[in-house]
């Protein structure tokens, strides 16, 4: 990430440097050198990266990842009658963040004279309004860009001009105390000439982001075509975390023909209920000092704290840890770490997602023994079932090697052996046993239960009748439990959660006849529904909507996962998570 950010930087200055060396020397525009508020005329203008309302005439890029609405009211005063006025505002708006600037400048007024120098004994006034649109948008978690259109009315004895210019700007955080940007200011046009007039390049550091007494500095270069290359640092120490006091100097070619310490600022700020109060006085040297109030609101609840693409992330995230949760309530511990590693590819830092999947891991080592165990216990009542007593008791010796608590599993090996060495005479006395065992493995328990019940058995509390009784209730249960929630899903119009629901009943039983009777009746509306949402997914990655197409791919894995689409699908959701993780710049 930090590569590419530095290249990028490096090959937008040196572009700039190209563009500003070209242009012509009679270049009318002039670097706002006049900040909208008091924070930003302390610290000297050293503001390219620092992200707050004040950004905006900065670097409107690093407004981007604001996420409160604020106002802002500041006034400037400086000698000669001459006062500043500004009130700006921003709104983050999910996508994105919109911000307004309107500034109103007087210059008083003073006598006239005409072409030879003599009074004219009227007055002339000078006064300028200027204003600007900013938007910027977040590039992924720890960037944004964005630009602004500035409009300038200038009025000086009755004659007016105007200038519309517009100004661009990258912001990124390179590390939680460290960011920095990239500024390009008047772009545009005037009624006479057109063209770039300054870039600034800068970064800022704060030493610990979270301590309540921290120290931020930050460092800026600039380039205008009008006053030519400037350096730019700003100190702002904050203590009891509302307090704040802050100095600046910005190193310029005018400072050699001013005294009296030209280019230093100093200011102070508090937070006051939730007020925010700045002061900044700026030295010009011989020209006196220009002295900056601002007050600005934080209106929290406002607008929405993430902007549209994180939340499209985190409910991507919500619904990778359901679909974890649900399969891991079912048993299918592999599903879910499955699902669980997804979660881990679009957002590693999600709560608790570490732990999950360390205890998913432990289940999934758990039921690794348990199905190998269940699995020599089934192959040994297949022997059972067919008379290969023998066979059934060495499978099931094997099983009780691997767990001796099985259930049942000393009556069933007792029995085995009886079977084995009375032979066909056993095999009789088993017959109404075996029946209720042909019910159970067609999952039709209550017909199971019934049989056991009508069978006359040696031994009334046999363990083998306990846990196959056990066995039919809990398993009857949990079907009838999800043949409710598949038609609750499918009569509500949620086709998707309804056939998941339906396929989990085939896990549970591969004979039911409800999901096998479901699946084909749906069939043909699986089919539509499935090339629907390859096709959106299709759709959304090419027009960039990563989220949105592994939502929908995913929708196509879920409704027919043995098809060749699902097969498609799953390759395309590996490739957006890749994408995904580029533009989060998560790793």
């Amino acid at each position: 990430m930090i590569k590419r950010l530095v290249f990028l930087l490096a090959a937008a200055l040196l572009a700039v440097s190209c563009f500003a060396a070209a242009a012509t020397e009679n270049n009318s525009f002039v670097f706002s050198e006049v900040g909208l508020g008091a924070r930003s005329a302390a610290m000297a203008g050293a503001y390219t990266a620092i992200s707050d309302m004040e950004s905006m005439n900065w670097n409107p890029g690093a407004v981007g990842l604001l996420d409160q609405a604020s106002l802002a009211l500041a006034y400037t005063k400086w000698n000669l009658s001459t006062g500043f006025q500004n009130i700006l505002f921003n709104y983050p708006m999910g996508f994105g963040v919109a911000g307004l600037n309107i500034s109103y400048a007087s210059m008083g007024s003073t006598d006239g004279r005409d072409d030879f120098g003599n009074l004219t004994n009227k007055s002339v006034d000078a006064s300028s309004f200027s204003g600007s649109l900013v938007f910027a948008a977040p590039v992924n978690k720890f960037a944004s860009a964005g630009g602004a259109i500035r409009f300038f009315s200038q009025t000086l004895a009755g004659e007016s001009m105007y200038s519309v210019l517009l100004d661009a700007g990258l912001y990124a955080k390179i590390a939680d105390n460290f960011t920095a940007g990239f500024g390009v200011k008047n772009i545009g046009f005037t009624q006479d000439t057109s063209g770039v007039e300054a870039f600034s390049l800068g970064g800022s550091y704060v030493t610990d982001p979270k301590d309540q007494n921290r120290l931020l500095a930050s460092v800026d270069v600039k380039y205008s075509l009008a006053y030519g290359t400037a350096g730019n640092l700003g100190l702002e120490y904050t203590f009891f975390n509302d307090y704040k006091l802050r100095a600046g100097y910005e190193l310029k070619n005018e400072n050699n023909y001013l005294s009296s310490l030209p280019g230093l600022s100093f200011g102070a700020g508090a937070n006051i209920s939730g007020i925010e109060a700045d002061y900044a006085a700026v030295s010009y040297g011989d020209l006196g000092l220009m002295h900056t109030v601002s007050v600005s609101f934080k209106f929290a609840g406002m607008a929405p704290q993430t902007n549209v693409y994180e939340r499209l992330v985190s409910t991507l995230a919500g619904q990778y840890m359901a679909d974890a949760m649900d399969a891991s309530d079912e048993g299918n511990y592999e599903k879910a770490l499955r699902k669980l590693e997804s979660l881990k590819s679009i957002m590693p830092d999600y709560a608790g997602l570490d732990e999950k999947m360390d205890e998913t891991r432990k289940l999934m080592d758990q039921s690794g023994l348990k199905a190998k165990v269940e699995g020599l216990f089934n192959i040994g009542m297949d022997y059972y079932m067919r008379g290969k007593y023998q066979d059934a008791a060495v499978k099931w010796e094997e099983a009780k090697k691997y767990n001796p608590d099985f259930p049942g599993i000393n009556a069933w090996l007792k029995s085995a052996r009886k079977a084995s060495e009375h032979g066909i005479k056993a095999e009789k006395s088993e017959v109404c046993f075996k029946n209720g065992m042909n019910y159970y493995n067609k999952c039709l328990y209550n017909e199971a239960l019934a049989t056991w019940e009508e069978c006359k058995f040696e031994d009334p509390s046999d363990e083998r009748l306990i846990f196959l009784r056990g066995k039919c209730k809990e398993m009857s249960d949990k079907i009838k439990v999800k043949e409710g929630e598949a038609e609750k899903y499918l009569n509500g119009g949620e086709f998707v959660e309804g056939v998941k629901k339906v396929r989990v009943i085939l896990t549970l039983c591969p004979t039911s006849e409800f999901a096998t009777e479901k699946l084909d009746a749906l069939k043909g509306s699986i089919s539509k529904q499935v090339e629907k949402y390859y096709s959106d997914g299709l759709e959304q990655y090419t027009n960039e909507k990563v989220v949105e197409s592994i939502q929908s791919w995913e929708k196509v894995v879920e409704l027919d996962p043995a098809s060749n689409t699902a097969a498609s699908a799953r390759e395309n959701i590996e490739k957006a998570k890749k994408k995904l993780k580029n533009l989060q710049l998560l790793k």
